[in-house]
């Protein structure tokens, strides 16, 4: 989608996190998406964000930690 639609007709804002515990297979993915956006035009800390937590986990619980990182982003002071 990114590839076939570089910039969108809308201001919108994407914010992924991965965390590095039991999530290996993703982390090439992640940074690929990464490098994707910024080749496309996407801002990082502007349009997008991403963190990698390299003691999270898949869990509610790694992700109740990190929901002020989206949170801010999305509705915080721009």
């Amino acid at each position: 989608m990114i590839k076939n639609e570089p910039e969108p007709s809308q201001p919108i804002y994407i914010y992924f996190d991965h965390g590095g515990v039991g999530e290996g297979l993703v982390l090439p993915y992640f940074r690929k998406l990464r490098q994707l956006l910024l080749k496309s035009g996407y801002r990082d800390g502007a349009d997008f964000e991403c963190f990698f937590d390299k003691k999270g986990d898949h869990s509610e619980r790694a992700w109740a930690k990190r929901i002020w990182r989206p949170l801010i982003f999305m509705f915080g002071i721009k």
